[in-house]
């Protein structure tokens, strides 16, 4: 069992996310540290200037320049990128905070909080060109912000998200005089400088002792960001934060401002005595919620979002407990009012990534198609999804999946639509169905698989419609699927 009393703090032996901008890659290093590389996954194709990197518990956001794009990819790490935003200025380091994404730019000198993962919305910002000229990286440790500069040569912790209180700075010029990145494990202070081509352990936020270092340049020669993949620690006592998992979490007594964060996963929560202004934020699930004690303060406990449509969550209350606020709380018609935007963000998402790959232009029915400059694209359609109620709160979902292909003739390559049709045809494949979005069920997590429906009476279809018009040298023909998923809502 779990005890957190005043404190919550996590038996774990983190491992180093960090990224390079030499050989544009992204790499996790065991420990903190060691010689061991467990994993890399180059994102070159992608964007061939990687400058920060981060750990949300689920994915690795990270940051380019040559884009200029925030980016999420999924896991640790793996080739989908699950989103990306332009953001029109080169930024060079990125952050996550357990709601928004901090990042810093170079080109006006300051910190930003972009909202979610990610919107085009910009929370706040902070100039710092007074403080140093060279900012070059930038985490959060559940309070405050902490960054490198490479004009002063010094590790800065700025007040809250954002003041313009410098609660303090290091100088780490004896060093490594080019710090480039930066992050707090909820101890020491991980970062990164390219002089000396190592990864650093700063004692606390910040004392003058190095408690260890690793020489990365055989691996990469600039290492631009570094991070630690303990997101509990690294955002801070009195937050359980993304992706825990327990038996039993017990918060005891006295325990102020206590939130359980998004995606927490445990089989029960026992909320003890005196825990003022307690928040289970949306997405964290629990068999059991236990809220015990007579006590008075529990009438600032809010209880959010508690998805009972999966999981037949029960909440007990003992004694003459009073709640201020319980909402959100979600029934079967939920999840139905969610899937059909679930699959086909999903399906959607999917194809587009086959595009990308097959360097084809990709739309989606109903948005805007500007097509004058391109020789051949592609463009989404979804028709359902049907569902058949076959038990109570059981469902099979039926999907028609039809993707319209369209080539300007030449006279030089007369097999591009075969080509376009063998494209397609072998993209449709099972389809992995996830929650995206925004709103307070949108997690990201896996729901389940759309099948590819093959039988005697059901196969993958192509059709020629030809050129459509004599006066328009333009080819179009579709490839359809029909898909099929059983759900219990």
């Amino acid at each position: 069992m779990l005890k957190f009393l005043k404190k919550i703090s996590f038996v774990y032996m983190a491992d180093t996310p960090w990224c390079g901008n030499d050989a544009d890659k992204l790499y996790l290093q065991s420990g903190q540290f060691t010689s061991t590389l467990k994993t890399s996954e180059d994102i070159n194709t992608i964007d061939d200037g990687p400058q920060g990197i981060t750990w949300d518990g689920t994915n690795t956001p990270w940051c380019g320049v040559e884009a200029k794009k925030l980016y999420l990819t999924s896991g640790q790490f793996t080739s989908t990128i699950k989103d990306s935003e332009n953001i029109s200025t080169p930024p060079s380091g990125i952050s996550w905070d357990g709601t928004n994404t901090p990042w810093i730019g170079s080109t006006f000198d300051k910190l930003y909080l972009q909202s979610g993962q990610f919107t085009s919305t910009i929370k706040d910002s902070e100039g710092i060109n007074g403080i140093d000229g060279g900012p070059s990286g930038i985490s959060y440790d559940g309070t405050d912000t902490p960054w490198c500069g490479t004009w002063g040569w010094k590790l800065y912790l700025q007040s809250g998200q954002f003041t313009s209180t410098i609660k303090d700075s290091e100088l780490v010029s004896g060093i490594d005089s080019n710090p480039t990145g930066i992050s707090w494990d909820g101890t020491n202070t991980p970062w990164t400088g390219t002089e000396a081509k190592k990864l650093y352990l700063q004692s606390g936020q910040f004392t003058s002792t190095l408690k260890d270092s690793e020489y990365v340049g055989g691996i990469d020669a600039i290492s631009s960001d570094i991070c630690t993949n303990d997101v509990n620690n690294r955002l801070g006592a009195g937050n359980i934060y993304e992706e825990s998992v327990s038996n039993n979490i017990t918060l005891g007594q006295s325990n102020d401002d206590i939130a359980v964060y998004s995606r927490l996963r445990s089989n029960n929560i026992t909320l003890g005595q005196s825990n003022d202004d307690t928040y289970v934020y949306i997405r964290s699930t629990f068999s059991t919620i236990l809220l015990c004690q007579n006590n008075a303060s529990f009438q600032a406990t809010t209880i959010a979002y508690i998805n009972t449509s999966q999981l037949r969550q029960t909440l007990f209350f003992n004694h003459q407990l009073v709640i201020d606020k319980i909402f959100g709380l979600a029934a079967p018609q939920t999840c139905r009012q969610n899937l059909p935007r679930w699959i086909f963000a999903s399906a959607s998402k999917y194809f587009s990534s086959v595009a990308t790959n097959n360097g084809l232009h990709y739309f989606v029915e109903g948005t805007t198609r500007k097509t004058k400059e391109h020789q051949k694209y592609i463009e989404f359609r979804l028709d359902g999804p049907h569902f058949t109620q076959l038990s109570k709160n059981y469902y099979r979902i039926d999907v028609e999946i039809n993707i319209l292909w369209s080539f300007n003739q030449d006279d030089e390559d007369f097999h591009e639509p075969e080509r376009l049709k063998g494209i397609l045809i072998d993209a449709m494949q099972d389809i992995c169905i996830y929650k995206y979005g925004d709103g307070p069920y949108d997690d990201d997590s896996f729901v389940d698989t759309l099948q590819l429906k093959q039988d005697n009476r059901t196969s993958t279809r192509a059709n020629n419609f030809g050129q459509v018009r004599k006066d328009v040298r333009l080819m179009q023909g579709t490839v359809e699927g029909t898909y099929s998923m059983l759900y219990s809502c």
